[in-house]
């Protein structure tokens, strides 16, 4: 797959599209960002992990990638995220 084809969308876009999402499925309304926390725990078929330099290769934190065979989910977390205990480390961690 040619990766010049792959949309591109700005973190306005995204934003709106993940509230568009949620409020189709969660009629009691879900903010985004969504607490990874929530997510893993009221979310069937969702597996966490943490990878070293997600920021360094790839400028993101973390992110949630969907496999198309199982039908699941993975969330992932920058280490280096996951393991900053300041203020904004907690906070960017369970808000993705």
């Amino acid at each position: 797959m040619p990766f010049d084809d792959l949309p591109t969308f700005g973190e306005d876009e995204l934003e709106r599209r993940a509230a568009d999402l949620l409020r189709e499925r969660y009629s009691s309304g879900i903010p985004v960002p969504v607490d990874i926390e929530w997510l893993l725990e009221t979310t069937p078929d969702v597996d966490f992990d943490c990878y070293p330099a997600l920021w360094a290769n790839h400028a993101i934190d973390g992110g949630v990638w969907a496999d198309r065979k199982s039908g699941g989910l993975l969330t992932c977390v920058d280490e280096g995220l996951m393991d900053d205990d300041s203020k904004r480390g907690v906070a960017r961690y369970r808000w993705l």
